[in-house]
C-alpha cells in the first residue's frame, strides 16, 4: 500500500529516527539518499556531502544515483 504524499509521515518517521540517534548521541546523521528526494532531505536540514554516486545494480531507475546527506542533529 502506497501511502500518499506530502502527508509528513516521511518527516515524522524521520525525526522519530534522529530522536533515536540523538539518545544514542550518534552524530552526524547520514543518509543515502535517491536523487529524487535530495530536496526532502534538505527541507529538513540535511546538507550534501560530496558527489552523487552512481550505483552499480540500483534496483530501480529510482535508486540508480544517490547522494550522500548528512546532518548535526541539536543536542
Amino acid at each position: 500500500m502506497l501511502l500518499p504524499q506530502r502527508r509528513g509521515y516521511g518527516s515524522m518517521i524521520l525525526a522519530a529516527m534522529e530522536q533515536e540517534l540523538r539518545l544514542k548521541r550518534l552524530r552526524p546523521v547520514r543518509v543515502k539518499s535517491a536523487f529524487k528526494a535530495v530536496e526532502f532531505f534538505k527541507a529538513q536540514g540535511y546538507s550534501l556531502v560530496g558527489e552523487p554516486e552512481d550505483c552499480v545494480f540500483p534496483g530501480s531507475a529510482l535508486f540508480k544515483t544517490l547522494q550522500t546527506m548528512e546532518k548535526f542533529p541539536r543536542t
